[in-house]
Protein backbone atom coordinates (compact mmCIF):
# COMPACT_ATOMS: atom_id res chain seq x y z
CA UNK A 1 0.00 0.00 0.00
CA UNK A 2 1.64 3.22 -1.39
CA UNK A 3 -0.37 5.07 1.17
CA UNK A 4 1.51 3.56 4.00
CA UNK A 5 5.11 4.56 2.28
CA UNK A 6 7.36 7.11 3.46
CA UNK A 7 10.82 8.44 2.20
CA UNK A 8 13.53 6.51 3.49
CA UNK A 9 11.53 3.23 3.55
CA UNK A 10 12.50 0.01 1.55
CA UNK A 11 10.40 -1.97 -0.12
CA UNK A 12 10.96 -5.44 -1.84
CA UNK A 13 10.19 -6.88 -5.37
CA UNK A 14 7.97 -10.05 -5.11
CA UNK A 15 9.35 -11.36 -8.50
CA UNK A 16 11.85 -11.18 -11.20
CA UNK A 17 12.04 -7.52 -12.54
CA UNK A 18 13.77 -6.26 -15.66
CA UNK A 19 13.84 -3.58 -17.76
CA UNK A 20 11.41 -5.69 -20.23
CA UNK A 21 8.78 -5.61 -17.24
CA UNK A 22 9.19 -1.69 -16.97
CA UNK A 23 8.33 -1.00 -20.78
CA UNK A 24 4.77 -2.35 -19.73
CA UNK A 25 4.10 0.42 -16.83
CA UNK A 26 2.43 3.06 -16.69
CA UNK A 27 5.71 5.50 -15.82
CA UNK A 28 7.94 3.72 -18.52
CA UNK A 29 8.70 7.52 -19.71
CA UNK A 30 9.60 8.31 -15.79
CA UNK A 31 12.16 5.34 -15.20
CA UNK A 32 15.68 4.72 -16.14
CA UNK A 33 16.69 1.48 -17.61
CA UNK A 34 18.57 -0.42 -15.50
CA UNK A 35 19.94 -3.44 -17.95
CA UNK A 36 19.58 -6.83 -16.41
CA UNK A 37 17.21 -7.52 -13.43
CA UNK A 38 16.63 -7.65 -9.81
CA UNK A 39 15.76 -11.13 -8.21
CA UNK A 40 12.73 -11.54 -6.21
CA UNK A 41 13.24 -10.17 -2.59
CA UNK A 42 15.74 -7.13 -3.68
CA UNK A 43 15.31 -3.96 -1.88
CA UNK A 44 14.50 -0.74 -3.30
CA UNK A 45 14.53 2.83 -1.05
CA UNK A 46 11.61 4.91 -0.92
CA UNK A 47 12.73 8.53 -2.27
CA UNK A 48 9.06 10.19 -3.30
CA UNK A 49 5.27 9.01 -3.13
CA UNK A 50 2.34 10.86 -4.18
CA UNK A 51 -0.51 9.65 -2.16
CA UNK A 52 -3.37 11.55 -4.09
CA UNK A 53 -6.37 8.73 -4.78
CA UNK A 54 -6.48 7.81 -8.15
CA UNK A 55 -3.13 9.29 -8.62
CA UNK A 56 -0.80 6.84 -6.26
CA UNK A 57 2.68 6.12 -7.25
CA UNK A 58 6.25 6.12 -5.81
CA UNK A 59 9.57 6.49 -6.99
CA UNK A 60 12.47 4.43 -5.70
CA UNK A 61 16.39 4.16 -5.98
CA UNK A 62 17.16 1.35 -8.36
CA UNK A 63 19.57 -0.50 -6.00
CA UNK A 64 23.50 0.01 -6.72
CA UNK A 65 22.85 2.35 -9.57
CA UNK A 66 25.88 5.05 -10.00
CA UNK A 67 24.72 7.75 -11.11
CA UNK A 68 21.32 7.29 -9.29
CA UNK A 69 18.73 6.47 -11.64
CA UNK A 70 15.18 5.84 -10.22
CA UNK A 71 12.20 3.49 -11.47
CA UNK A 72 8.62 5.29 -10.74
CA UNK A 73 6.32 2.91 -9.85
CA UNK A 74 2.28 3.20 -9.81
CA UNK A 75 -0.50 1.57 -7.27
CA UNK A 76 -1.26 -0.99 -9.50
CA UNK A 77 2.38 -1.89 -10.42
CA UNK A 78 3.02 -1.56 -6.42
CA UNK A 79 0.51 -4.35 -5.47
CA UNK A 80 2.01 -6.93 -8.73
CA UNK A 81 4.79 -6.36 -8.09
CA UNK A 82 6.46 -5.12 -4.63
CA UNK A 83 5.79 -5.41 -0.63
CA UNK A 84 6.45 -3.50 1.92
CA UNK A 85 7.73 -7.09 3.68
CA UNK A 86 10.34 -8.90 2.69
CA UNK A 87 8.82 -12.12 1.59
Amino acid sequence: MIIALNEGQSIYSTRTLSDNNIQHWKYKNKSDKFGGSFAPGSAFKVVATNKVPGLLWVKVLIPGSDPSRYLMISGEEFAANFSMHKQ
